[in-house]
């Protein structure tokens, strides 16, 4: 009884008013004409059958006996508008049970796979820290990373590439393969440049320029340069693992309004459009790989740099 009261309800939301004008306009008009036509035949019909036969008593007028007549043809519906209107109703209820399922499914994927899956992400991310550690990461100048957190990173790479993807979120499931990628190519230039030789767990990135053990490296400006670019690459990768973080998060509440809503917008410095995608590219942008990333990236609403940098 409760699954068929919530049908009959889904019904009445989704048909009657939510697609009134849309792909169920002419079936709802063909079941008002029959409504209107049986209204006309049980109720109108009668009183003015019997209006004219009083007044055809009274005045004896041929004009009211042809009223009459027509009245009793005209507002009778026909064998064929009944029997298409039986089937617009069939039709109707077969194509609102399908949808009702298809919509509940959609629903319950949302919920029962999604929302864990974004939950997982988050934890990965240690959110209830994201802005400090992703700004000493992107914008302090230290480019400094806790090595636990550059493991969740890759371990949250791992963790998306093996997700099921669903017919209908297909926009979720590009957002999860770009922070996957983004992600694991974060943790990639660590583990190559990283400066690991700190006791307090935090990785840097070595500053290779300075020469190991030498008094002068005679390759010193383009091998900082090279550290620069490294940086400065390190630092747009994270502000793109923020926007597509945002972008997750802005489509879960477009579902689901009070999601992690004490988190609001996700930042990593001060300026929020530096963190999100433009409009333009909410629908659109997919992370390629790093090596286009590296040539796409002067499109980006904010970047410190652009161009290739050799790896």
């Amino acid at each position: 009884m409760d699954k068929l009261k919530a049908f009959g309800l889904w019904c009445y939301k989704n048909l009657l008013l939510r697609y009134w004008h849309l792909r169920y306009h002419t079936t709802l008009m063909s079941l008002a004409r029959l409504t209107l036509l049986v209204l006309l035949k049980e109720v109108v019909a009668p009183t003015l059958y019997w209006i004219c036969v009083l007044v055809n008593a009274l005045w004896r007028n041929n004009i009211f006996h042809n009223i009459l007549e027509y009245i009793r043809v005209a507002c009778v519906p026909s064998t064929t508008e009944l029997l298409i209107a039986v089937l617009s109703v069939i039709v109707l209820l077969i194509v609102a049970f399908y949808q009702y399922h298809t919509e509940k499914r959609h629903t319950d994927l949302f919920r029962d796979v999604y929302i864990p899956y974004v939950d997982a992400i988050l934890k990965y991310l240690n959110i209830g820290f994201y802005y400090e550690w992703s700004y000493d990461v992107a914008v302090n100048g230290n480019t400094m990373i806790a090595e636990r957190q550059l493991d969740d990173l890759y371990d949250m790479s791992i963790y998306l590439r093996s997700r099921v993807r669903h017919k209908g979120f297909e926009r979720l499931d590009e957002l999860f393969e770009s922070l996957s990628e983004v992600a694991c190519d974060i943790y990639k230039i660590f583990n190559n440049y990283g400066d690991f030789s700190r006791k307090d767990g935090k990785i840097t990135i070595e500053r290779f320029y300075k020469g190991k053990g030498v008094p002068y490296n005679p390759n010193y400006y383009s091998d900082l340069q090279k550290y620069n670019d490294i940086v400065r690459l390190i630092s747009d990768l994270v502000f793109e693992q923020t926007r597509i973080l945002n972008q997750i998060l802005k489509i879960i509440r477009n579902v689901q309004p009070d999601y992690q809503v004490q988190l609001g917008v996700l930042h990593t410095d001060n300026v929020m459009e530096h963190s999100t995608y433009t409009i333009s590219e909410e629908d659109s942008v997919v992370y390629h790989g790093l090596l286009k990333f590296m040539t796409e990236r002067k499109n980006r609403s904010y970047h410190l740099a652009d161009g290739i940098v050799d790896l």
